[in-house]
């Protein structure tokens, strides 16, 4: 092997290129089977971006997890049929550490499963050492809470999505959908926004459509994000009559 290949910064330079090419998955899989020196910037690269927790979920023993189709649609669901023990974990928490950002990606087209609602509180809980994503730069909320017919919210939850990733590193938060918490739970995420995330820097947060007074007593708690640079939110209400406390005040 040249000696240059033997240089981490090389290596990465030549898998970008790599994941730039239409068999990007395979071909970085591949070079991460390869050799001992190729396996570990390899492996950073193929799981730095996910559109999911699926391909993670994946990663655990087949006989906890179950496959269901709801209605009978071309998409499976799923589940854990226990919570992972700490061997469970073993080869999951290999691949954990190296995401980096949890977005869409459209490149990937279309998968065909996706999880159950209960699966990331289950992530959660079993998880033997937190955060669970602890390298986690970039979050769009939606895209872990999976399939739901049923809300799987509440306090204990809430304070668990906090266990996800390390408050230091977390940069931006996107918020998918109007309706990914319920306002009780939705205003207690916020009440610990500042504390556990005190690096954020973009926060979409969509969950804030409710009427513009509820809005309003998010104010001085997005207010108080210091390294706060880009902030979006949708109001319901369009009452122009009613006052909104300013951030600048």
């Amino acid at each position: 092997m040249h000696r240059c290949l033997q240089i981490t910064e090389i290596l990465l330079e030549i898998f970008e290129v790599v994941f730039t090419s239409k068999n990007r998955y395979p071909d970085l899989a591949g070079l991460a089977r390869t050799c001992r020196s190729f396996s570990e910037p390899a492996l950073d690269r193929l799981w730095h971006n996910q559109p999911s927790l699926l391909p993670l979920v994946m990663c655990f023993p087949r006989d906890i997890l179950a496959f269901s189709d709801y209605n009978h649609v071309a998409i499976l669901t799923v589940k854990f049929t226990k919570a992972p023990s700490v061997q469970d974990w073993e080869r999951p928490s290999v691949y954990a550490k190296r995401i980096r950002t949890i977005m869409i990606d459209s490149s990937r087209g279309i998968d065909k499963c996706e999880l159950d609602a209960s699966v990331l509180k289950t992530l959660l809980q079993s998880c033997p050492s937190t955060p669970l994503l602890p390298n986690l730069r970039h979050l769009n909320y939606c895209l872990i809470t999976g399939n739901s017919h049923t809300y799987v919210g509440g306090d204990t939850y809430v304070a668990s999505l906090f266990t996800l990733f390390s408050p230091n590193l977390l940069q931006s938060l996107e918020f998918g959908y109007p309706r990914s918490l319920e306002a009780h739970d939705s205003h207690k995420f916020l009440t610990h926004l500042p504390k556990c995330c005190a690096q954020i820097r973009s926060l979409f947060v969509p969950l804030l459509s409710r009427p513009l007074l509820e809005i309003a007593k998010s104010v001085p708690v997005l207010a108080s994000l210091q390294h706060l640079e880009s902030l979006h939110f949708m109001q319901e209400d369009s009452n122009p009559t009613m006052d909104c406390p300013s951030f600048m005040n």
